[in-house]
């Protein structure tokens, strides 16, 4: 592989967009990755699969952000009752988070048509014949990236095509947050043994993130290195960190104050489907993060 590219091609996958829709604070990535879309120099693309996966889940995204709020919410009635003096400070954040459910479902709303432009102005990738037999023998043989055996593997098997086949025409630049299926096993952000060999002899180079801030911060840098040295740098609006809004653990258990618990994991809510959990060893209290499955 080489670095020189005359093209490069933004490549995202559809659990990405779903974040990046879903998550009124990531709106700032949203319009940045606006600006890398159009070529030149850089082309995204969307495969028929992203643009399937991402229209099935189109109408959860809508709403998703809103339980989970509220879900946060509902878990402050267990810091009133175990902590003393605390009520009128969470009755403050009660009342902000009421705020921040009325803007965010506004901001989802206008992400969601930014993801419709970006969709429209797009290269468009359709797998042929060949395309879907590679996904199938990847799928039975359980080869990366179909590590996993359920249905979203065809659709990563298909947008890995993609990525090779983009590689003989010019540089890709790829994030997806499936790590189970294209990370390696002992470093998430670095891609699978098994991938990278197969894009080795390719002509141009891949980069691969599992981070969305990370890819368009090296785009940043990128599009800085080339600009004409006369030219004044635009002003650089620091950009949300991706990874800040993923579920964590609480610092002790309101039951038992214990602190060991597991590493979580989506399980029936007493609200209704399935939320993000974390259950407490010591006791077996399930803390209900409220982050809805996607």
């Amino acid at each position: 592989m080489v670095s020189a590219t005359p093209m490069g091609y933004i490549v995202i996958d559809t659990c990405v967009w779903i974040e990046l829709a879903g998550k009124p604070p990531l709106q700032p990535l949203l319009a940045e990755l606006g600006k890398y879309a159009s070529p030149p120099p850089h082309q995204l693309v969307v495969t028929d699969s992203v643009q399937t996966e991402f229209g099935r889940h189109r109408d959860q995204t809508r709403v998703a952000w809103t339980k989970s709020l509220e879900g946060h919410v509902r878990g402050l009635n267990y810091v009133r009752q175990a902590v003393d003096g605390v009520a009128g400070e969470i009755a403050r954040i009660e009342e902000a988070a009421r705020k921040a459910v009325s803007a965010g479902g506004v901001i989802v709303r206008q992400n969601l048509d930014d993801v419709d432009r970006l969709f429209a102005a797009a290269k468009p990738w359709t797998p042929g014949p060949s395309h879907h037999k590679d996904a199938c023998d990847r799928c039975i043989d359980v080869r990366p990236p179909a590590l996993k055996t359920n249905r979203s593997s065809v659709g990563d098997c298909l947008l890995w095509s993609a990525v090779v086949d983009l590689l003989d025409s010019g540089c890709v630049w790829f994030c997806s947050g499936n790590k189970n299926d294209f990370s390696d096993a002992k470093r998430q952000d670095v891609l699978h043994a098994n991938l990278l060999e197969e894009v080795k002899a390719k002509r141009h180079k891949l980069h691969f993130y599992i981070d969305p801030t990370l890819m368009l911060e090296a785009l940043r840098e990128q599009q800085a290195q080339k600009a004409p040295a006369s030219e004044k740098p635009a002003p650089v609006v620091k950009l949300p960190h991706y990874f800040d809004y993923a579920p964590t653990p609480p610092s002790a258990c309101p039951r038992c104050a214990g602190t060991n618990f597991n590493s979580g994991a989506y399980l029936r809510s007493q609200y209704g489907g399935l939320t993000f959990q974390f259950v407490c060893l010591s006791c077996g209290y399930h803390h209900d993060t409220g982050d809805f499955w996607d």
